[in-house]
């Protein structure tokens, strides 16, 4: 378009010059005559004002369709709050209980420790009896055993349940060999639970460990079990008054079936074993007929360490995370 100026009171002629005939559609023109001052700034102005309120317009719609309400901003605080809630709450839920399962196995353990040990010294401590009246009814220092004391003897037997055979023999403590003096089985349980009365007989290197036991404390106890037998313990009770006879040290020791003990366990891996690692019992069949002394067991250098009663401990052996607990029923056992 072609801008005239004129003067403001000329007529703006357009018409004529529009109806004319024209060969080219651009030549839709016209001469507008403004007022420079009056007309064409103020135009201008008003087209760029246009122009800035359509685009001030488009941005608060963009704005809007972009943006949320208050009470939306609220309600989506409000979840989030309440999912971090949630989640605090499960993971506090996840580890109280972790925390009660680890004490009530605590304590279930201990419990059963307590019970079984109870049980298993209240057995050895009726078989200490029974030996100390039998080791006092002899006279060690006669050649054969008096047939008054041999009755006394089977009386013993006869009314212990407990004990499955009743020996009186003599220990060599320097050598660790075992003169028989005198034998006495219950033949119809032996019979019942077919034993080998060989095989109860300790082994050479348990009669040493059995000497050493026996001048420290007057008694012991040894594993008598071996494989295909019931769980079977061996207890002995010495005269320390004739350590120094010519014969060797009298001893009197029976075997008892601890299998009524045993049978009171619920599961999991026990042991029973004297102060020195004597294994006297095992769930582990390896340990409990290898007859010897355990070695590396963290658990157990743990129990033997400590001065309390019971106790329980977490350890890590062979890459692998337990959790044991551990009971003194005496002095000289640990379970």
């Amino acid at each position: 378009m072609h801008f005239g100026l004129g003067r403001s009171d000329e007529l703006v002629k357009i018409d004529a010059f529009l109806d004319r005939a024209r060969e080219f559609y651009y030549q839709d023109t016209a001469f507008l005559f403004f007022d420079y001052v009056d007309h064409v700034i103020p135009f201008c102005n008003e087209v760029e004002s246009k122009a800035n309120f359509s685009e001030n317009e488009e941005m608060e719609q963009s704005s809007f369709r972009v943006s949320w309400s208050l009470s939306t901003k609220l309600l989506i605080s409000l979840v989030l709050l309440l999912f971090v809630v949630i989640l605090f709450l499960n993971l506090s839920a996840i580890v109280l209980l972790r925390e009660d399962k680890r004490a009530y196995t605590y304590k279930a353990q201990t419990t059963e420790l307590m019970l079984v040990g109870r049980e298993f010294l209240g057995a050895s401590r009726r078989t200490l009896e029974s030996l100390r009246l039998a080791l006092t009814s002899v006279d060690p220092r006669r050649a054969e055993i008096d047939p008054k004391s041999l009755t006394t003897l089977k009386g013993i037997l006869e009314n212990q349940a407990d004990l499955l055979t009743l020996r009186v023999d003599f220990l060599k403590l320097e050598t660790g060999k075992l003169e028989p003096w005198n034998d006495l089985n219950q033949e119809t349980r032996i019979q019942e639970q077919k034993l080998e009365l060989s095989k109860l007989v300790p082994e050479e290197h348990e009669l040493v460990t059995l000497g050493n036991a026996l001048t420290q404390n007057g008694y012991a106890f040894f594993n008598a079990s071996y494989s295909g037998s019931p769980p079977l313990l061996g207890v002995a009770f010495a005269d320390l008054n004739l350590a120094k006879s010519e014969r060797g040290l009298p001893v009197a020791w029976a075997v008892i079936s601890i299998a009524p003990i045993i049978g009171q366990i619920a599961g999991g891996s026990w042991t029973i074993a004297t102060r020195t690692g004597w294994v006297l019992f095992d769930s582990d069949p390896v340990r409990q007929f290898a007859h010897q002394q355990i070695e590396g067991d963290p658990l157990f250098n743990a129990a033997v360490a400590s001065k309390v009663a019971s106790g329980a401990q977490e350890f890590d052996w062979d890459d692998i995370h337990y959790l044991g607990s551990f009971s003194h029923p005496s002095p000289d056992l640990v379970v």
